[in-house]
């Protein structure tokens, strides 16, 4: 049966939502042939954990769709379900993988721009010592000239 598990969810759950009130004994589960399916116990117990049907609960004879079954049955059956499923998940692992590629550029980036950063820093600081000494002298050649200007003012008198 597990070989064509699926085949058969699908084939049962399309039985089980064309059903009157979408309810049906387990033994009128069929293989792929429309045979009465040899393990429906089993069979109908995979449903119960896959949310598909509940069991009556007495005897536990009786399956009834879910609404979760009876909405994968109306939408292109378990098959396409599990079709769609595996595409979503493929398609959410692509953007998981691009994400990561993203975030892995966006960090190679930062430390580029974090040494950027920390180069042009040291460079302020280079650049702000020179202007002080440009600025010290500036002011001594200030002084010197202003000197120089009194020197000569009061030469000519």
């Amino acid at each position: 049966m597990q070989e064509n598990i699926n085949e058969l969810i699908d084939i049962n759950l399309k039985l089980l939502a064309e059903s009157k009130f979408g309810k049906l004994f387990r033994i009128d589960f069929v293989d792929e042939n429309n045979k009465r399916l040899r393990d429906s116990k089993r069979f109908a117990e995979i449903l119960v954990k896959k949310n598909l049907i509940d069991l009556e609960p007495t005897k536990k004879m009786r399956c009834d769709i879910t609404e979760y079954g009876f909405n994968i049955a109306q939408n292109g059956g378990w098959l396409n379900f599990i079709s769609t499923q595996k595409a979503e998940r493929k398609k959410a692992e692509q953007e998981n993988r691009e994400k990561e590629n993203l975030e892995l550029e966006l960090a190679k980036s930062n430390l580029e721009a974090n040494k950027l950063n920390k180069k042009i820093a040291k460079q302020n600081a280079k650049n702000e010592k020179n202007n002080r000494i440009a600025t010290w002298i500036n002011v001594v050649i200030g002084i010197i000239n202003i000197g120089l200007l009194i020197w000569q003012i009061l030469k000519n008198k």
